[in-house]
């Protein structure tokens, strides 16, 4: 007999569920369908190819739709591989001792597996601490003799067949308790963060309040929030107003003995606090507690793109603050050396008739860098600099031209441009002239312009920029309103 997998099911319980049609123990019949290492370690992780084969072959399935049903279809839009060896960060771990009473299982709804008899995918996310079904949090644990939730023990019992209950415990057959009802604004609070990471790992991108981010940044910021507040480090844990609001004790107060399923719980619900303003109350957060938004950010990662829609919208809320880092903006021109660099790769300027140059390339490239500092004189832009300076892009001798100034600002100014935490500090003692210069070309408004001619500058400089900025906390924010 074969059976067709629901919305959302884990292959595993899907496995369960076609070996119980058959009357036969799940581990005897992978084994008869050629793949006797199914079960090993974590099947919905680690399923071969191979084996998903052969399953799909015997149930009569398509191998695509099989397929669906592993974890790693669910992870490919957060940015995560459930093939890797090790640990996934957002994936709640399998346990090895099922055996033992009190060890943490399988997260699960006992109200879904009395009506469905399935298990879900979406319970393995580290996100998904409630059922967004019934209202109600995810139990682990039996609530009589402790066994840890199990999506196979209850199938491996020497007295199969029996008769199913996927909700019951499958050591002393008690049904698995009714989870106790968390304050309204902690369940509120949690199932915000937990449709927003489902949303991100369906679609693939979300909106956060103005922003759009991607699957994987989201994932990376509910990731690091998740550490900071369960981490041993614990920098969040001392939010009592947050705690208060939701309903939650002060941390001053939690116990000890708390669950890991409670802990994850108020963990998730004060991510979903956190996050209520956006990333810019985050980062505000963050900044009260004299933490830097690098750490949303994994060590060595681009900025994201979130952080240039940051930036695009402090311009177009504050105009007149016209830079994103602690760099000068007192950029008044190039000197001689700079010059020297930048004057063989540009193409020479039209003459005029009586064979004299219609503009300095000089001062269209000094116009050009100086421009987001004078914040005036838009007309005079637009009208004599703007179309050189858009014939220079197109042939690719601007960035030629701006790729000789950042050299230049690497070997004359000894300024390290690959790690922002050195170029930092470098910063304090480097020339006017190098400081004044590199503040140009971090500016929000050349780096629109390089943006909207397609330039190969804008990524990595757009990097340098978001980088040290957020590393100095020294991004303006703009109110989340």
């Amino acid at each position: 007999m074969t059976v067709k997998p629901l919305h959302d099911e884990l292959l595993s319980s899907w496995t369960c569920r076609l070996a119980i049609a058959n009357i036969v123990q799940p581990a005897r019949l992978t084994r008869a369908l050629g793949a006797p290492s199914f079960w090993r370690g974590d099947p919905d992780r680690d399923a071969s190819d191979e084996d998903l084969f052969r399953l799909a072959r015997a149930a009569e399935m398509d191998l695509a739709e099989l397929g669906a049903l592993r974890l790693s279809a669910l992870l490919s839009l957060l940015g995560g591989d459930a093939a890797t060896q090790g640990p996934v960060p957002l994936l709640v771990p399998p346990r090895a001792q099922y055996w033992r009473a009190g060890s943490a299982g399988h997260p699960a709804c006992p109200a879904c597996l009395r009506e469905q008899g399935v298990f879900r995918r979406t319970w393995r996310l580290v996100t998904t601490v409630a059922c967004d079904t019934h209202h109600v949090t995810l139990v682990e644990n039996c609530g009589r003799c402790g066994a840890p939730v199990c999506v196979t023990r209850a199938h491996a019992s020497r007295t199969f067949p029996r008769p199913w209950r996927p909700e019951a415990c499958w050591r002393c057959g008690d049904s698995l308790p009714a989870a106790p009802d968390p304050p309204v604004e902690t369940l509120a609070s949690a199932l915000a963060v937990q449709w927003l990471v489902a949303e991100a790992a369906t679609t693939g991108r979300v909106n956060l309040q103005g922003l759009t981010l991607s699957g994987a940044e989201l994932a990376g910021i509910v990731r690091t929030l998740l550490h900071q507040l369960l981490g041993p480090v614990g920098h969040l844990r001392i939010l009592d107003d947050e705690r208060a609001a939701l309903g939650l004790p002060s941390a001053s107060r939690l116990r000890s003995v708390s669950t890991r399923s409670a802990r994850r719980l108020e963990a998730v619900a004060l991510a979903g606090r956190l996050l209520r303003g956006g990333l810019p109350g985050l980062l505000e957060t963050f900044g009260a507690l004299g933490l830097t938004a690098m750490d949303l950010l994994p060590p060595g990662a681009p900025a994201p793109s979130w952080f240039a829609d940051l930036g695009y919208d402090q311009l177009g809320r504050q105009p007149r603050v016209r830079r994103l880092t602690f760099l000068p903006s007192d950029f008044e021109g190039l000197t001689d050396a700079q010059w020297a660099r930048a004057d063989p790769l540009l193409p020479p300027a039209p003459i005029k008739r009586g064979g004299q140059q219609r503009l300095s390339r000089r001062r269209v490239l000094d116009t050009f860098l100086a421009r987001p500092v004078l914040g005036s004189g838009r007309g005079t832009w637009l009208a004599t600099c703007h179309p050189h300076l858009h014939r220079w892009a197109e042939g690719g001798h601007l960035d030629q031209a701006l790729d000789a100034l950042l050299a230049g600002l690497r070997e004359d100014a000894g300024l390290n441009l690959d790690d922002t935490g050195v170029l930092a500090t470098q910063v304090a003692s480097a020339p006017t002239w190098a400081t004044s210069t590199l503040g140009a070309l971090l500016a929000p408004d050349l780096l629109a312009d390089l943006k909207r001619w397609d330039s190969a500058l804008h990524t990595p400089l757009w990097t340098l920029a978001g980088r040290l900025a957020l590393e100095t906390r020294q991004l303006h924010l703009p109110s989340s309103g």
